[in-house]
């Protein structure tokens, strides 16, 4: 619309020099056009699809030019007019004209000074940053498109070439209900927490991306259907009143991002409180802490002391906005809205999703029946002195709850420390058992949603308990997982194995002291994530080990292979002289003779780099993958050495609320699906710390070994198949229906006949429903068998039965036509039970069930 004003500021008083004479007609016509000007300003700018009246503040410079040169028309320069005051010789204008015009100016005034004071300080502000700093990024106004973003370009041309966006202002199209409209501005201010959650990636990529949406060319379409999605900018400039909302300031400081700049005139007179001198020492702090971890030869205590004042600043201004919200609680100013939203890390799962994850349940379950497993229950919460000094660098994961009635508790890490204390409450004498529990379990990680790794998740375990022959239990367990991977669709698996013998021993043997065996352990852990290098900097700058021991343990841990790989090792008289070392490799060899008897040996890799970095392994370890357990830089089958690693990742931005790392989701993989090993000396150490002797640790030893599968991972690799293939998400097999009068009371009838019967049925909940309406409600859960009763087939004693399918046609689900009478089966009802179970969908439906 300042297209259009534009040309009409050049043009029209042009035309009016020429054609205007000054007589009666000359001034009714410059009334006319002054009213003319502004209804049609007035109407465009207001009424016409934009809501704001302050859109009319851009053009009143152009209706103070007409409205000047209207009344210099009404005055008859013809005459000579001792009452008039001369701006130049060519523009007299009568006084009380003159003083009208000048009425004008406190308006503008107000304008620049109050509306217009945060835009310009805005501008103000971003020409201040170096042309360099907007070089690698952009900014981003989570405000309307209109006013200060437009200027911005002005201000700074680079912006224009992608690096600024905003939120869109359109006004409704002419095939658009004007009613039902909603720009991009109003869905982000109906709910702007959602908006950034849903809109955002979850994770900011360091190196700032263009949002490629939405810019769009004009008269191209958008290649989405919703083009309303972001990608993270250095910058974020927006109304203040925006972190008042609930969320939105933690999940901004999630991000990473800090308050680094802050204008304009706060009416609610918190400008001063929001800016206090704790917030400008948190930037300062902030600043330096990040100029210290860029330096190569920055000093580690230096940093770490930096790391631990930012953190505590933080807590400070987290403390400080929790009070504030507090007071103005009490003081009744504002009540908080309630967030509608899940916890960190947490999920719903609906009805189509849960029927997936129990079909992964029911055969993981029924694989541990089948080999002899009986089921437990352990509480979610334990004491936390038993969950203490068992899970290594990993305890920091650990959900502390707080003090309960004189207990420190604390949610469980997993199922194995819980078992071992439900063993060593029963004495140790629960000798060769097989126990099995699927349950939640609990961890404060960092989560990647989409990838199945989450605070809380479902893990299903598998333990062999009491002393057995030498390596029977590990290979039960690891045919076991074979089973249940080749079961479950989650593609070609490899079983990673190692023995913690044998890396001990390499660790003594390559000079690594005995109280550095377990932190040097868990860095080696993460060669499948990291590139040797990065994984040798963590062991010699962070952990103090001697750079060339490193070398040589790396000479050891880059080794894969299978039986070629254990028989090389045997030769190696240097790591055969280590009694723990010869041990595991013996081990190692007794089970691949017994995995081979399983038919497994296929699937076994035998990696030198796997440790596992909980501390109560004591000898066989090993872990699931499959090719998306690796992040995408990295093959999760790879047995290539590691001068082919990828180039080192850049290490990811740290919350600001709890010094949490941030995750870039598309550089993460789903990790390990199932992960376990043998324990044989943590039930004797719960015993002995019950009795306060150590020396029963070794009496009281009770063997152990398992395996646990991640059920939210495989769900994550198995849910995307499930629905690419068109699978049912429902159970219901019969959906009774009436034609007619509705017979309400004869569908009941029939309905518990059926579920009586063991055939799951269901019904529409209403008296006399329509057929179509009928059909609709089964064919929604896609009901493989429609049963139709009228008055006839009640009193002759039989049913109507329309077999429907489904299947998968350019990616949905349709229906496919019946094949033979439109109309259905005639089936006798007292034989409807066995006509159905006789039937190839219901067969079907039974061996899917079973698989």
């Amino acid at each position: 619309m300042l297209l259009l004003a534009d040309p009409l500021y050049h043009c029209a008083p042009v035309c009016f020099r020429r054609n205007v004479e000054h007589n009666q007609w000359a001034r009714s016509f410059a009334q006319r056009t002054l009213l003319h000007l502004v209804a049609w300003t007035i109407g465009v700018y207001s009424l016409a699809g934009h809501k704001e009246w302050r859109f009319i503040h851009p053009i009143l410079p152009v209706l103070h030019t007409f409205a000047a040169k209207s009344l210099v028309d009404r005055s008859s320069p013809k005459k000579k007019v001792s009452s008039g005051i001369y701006w130049s010789t060519n523009l007299p204008i009568i006084k009380r004209y003159a003083w009208f015009i000048l009425s004008t100016l406190p308006v503008s005034t107000y304008i620049i000074l109050f509306y217009c004071s945060a835009p310009i300080s805005v501008m103000s502000y971003i020409r201040s940053l170096p042309p360099e700093e907007l070089q690698g990024g952009s900014i981003g106004f989570l405000m309307p498109c209109h006013s200060t973003p437009g200027h911005a370009y002005l201000h700074r041309p680079r912006l224009a070439e992608g690096g600024l966006w905003a939120l869109g202002c359109e006004p409704p199209l002419q095939h658009q209900d004007a009613s039902l409209h909603s720009d991009q501005t109003k869905v982000f201010f109906n709910d702007p927490l959602s908006y950034l959650q849903d809109r955002f990636p979850s994770t900011v990529n360091p190196s700032f991306p263009l949002s490629p949406y939405p810019v769009t060319p004009p008269g191209v379409s958008p290649p989405t259907k919703d083009p309303w999605i972001h990608e993270w900018p250095r910058r974020l400039i927006f109304f203040g009143a925006l972190l008042e909302v609930e969320g939105i300031q933690n999940l901004l400081e999630e991000r990473g991002y800090e308050e680094v700049w802050r204008r304009g005139r706060s009416w609610e007179g918190d400008e001063d409180e929001r800016k206090g001198g704790v917030r400008q020492e948190l930037q300062k702090q902030n600043d330096l802490y990040n100029e210290l971890r860029q330096k190569p030869d920055a000093e580690p205590a230096r940093l770490e002391e930096a790391k631990k004042t930012l953190g505590e600043l933080k807590k400070a201004v987290g403390q400080a906005q929790k009070a504030a919200a507090g007071d103005a609680g009490k003081d009744g100013k504002k009540k908080e809205r309630l967030l509608l939203k899940t916890a960190k890390g947490t999920r719903d799962y609906g009805p189509a999703e849960m029927f997936c994850r129990e079909h992964v349940e029911s055969i993981v379950k029924n694989c541990f029946t089948t080999h002899g497993g009986a089921c437990l229950d352990t509480p979610v919460f334990e004491r936390k002195d038993i969950l203490t000094d068992k899970y290594g660098e990993d305890a920091k994961l650990i959900f502390d709850l707080m003090d309960q009635g004189g207990e420190q508790l604390a949610l469980r890490y997993d199922h194995t420390v819980p078992l071992a204390r439900y063993l060593a409450m029963m004495g140790g004498n629960n000798t060769q058992s097989k126990i099995w529990q699927v349950g939640k379990v609990y961890r404060r990680d960092n989560p990647v949603m989409s990838k199945g790794r989450m605070r809380e998740f479902s893990q299903a375990d598998f333990d062999i308990s009491g002393t057995w022959d030498p390596m029977i239990p590990e290979a039960e367990i690891i045919s076991l997982i074979c089973v249940i991977l080749s079961k479950l669709d989650v593609g070609e698996f490899t079983i990673k194995m190692n023995n913690r013998k044998i890396l001990d021993g390499i660790f003594a043997v390559c000079g690594v002291a005995p109280e550095k065996t377990r932190t040097i352990s868990s860095a080696v852990d993460k060669l499948d994530k990291l590139p040797w290098l990065e994984v040798k900097k963590e062991m010699t700058e962070e952990k103090g080990l001697d750079p060339a021991v490193a070398d040589e343990i790396g000479e050891y841990v880059k080794l894969k292979g299978g039986s070629e790989l254990l028989e090389k090792l045997l030769r190696d008289s240097k790591l055969t002289a280590n009694a723990s070392a010869k041990e595991g490799l013996h081990e190692t060899e007794l089970l691949f003779r017994f995995l081979n008897a399983y038919g497994v040996m296929d699937k076994i890799l035998f990696d030198m780099s796997l440790a596992r970095g909980l501390d109560y392994y004591t000898g066989i370890i090993y872990e699931a993958i499959v090719q998306e357990s690796a992040p995408p830089a990295l093959n999760a089958n790879a047995e290539a050495p590691s001068s082919s690693a990828p180039t080192p990742k850049k290490k990811a931005k740290k919350a600001a609320e709890d010094e949490e790392e941030e995750i870039d989701e598309s550089k993460v993989g789903v990790g390990s699906i199932a992960a376990g090993g043998r324990y044989d000396s943590l039930v004797g150490s719960l015993i002995a710390a019950a009795s306060g002797d150590p020396k029963k640790a070794a009496k009281a030893a009770l063997p152990c070994i398992g395996i646990s599968f991640g059920l939210d991972r495989i769900f994550a690799l198995v849910w995307p198949k499930w629905q690419k293939q068109g699978k049912r998400v429902n159970e219901t097999m019969v959906y009774v229906m009436a034609a007619g009068d509705g017979l309400l009371e004869e569908r009941m009838k029939l309905v518990k006949e059926l579920r009586d019967a063991g055939v799951k049925s269901d019904f529409l909940a209403k008296k006399k429903p329509k057929l179509s309406a009928q059909f609709a409600a089964g064919e929604k859960d896609e009901v493989p068998f429609a049963i139709i009763l009228g008055e006839s087939e009640i009193r002759e004693g039989y049913v109507m039965v329309k077999e429907q399918r489904w299947e998968m046609v350019n990616g949905e689900k349709a229906k496919l036509k019946s094949e033979g009478d439109e109309k259905g089966t005639k089936v006798n009802r007292a034989d409807l039970v066995d006509w159905l179970k006789a039937t190839p969908e219901w067969k079907e439906w039974e061996a899917f069930k079973q698989a």
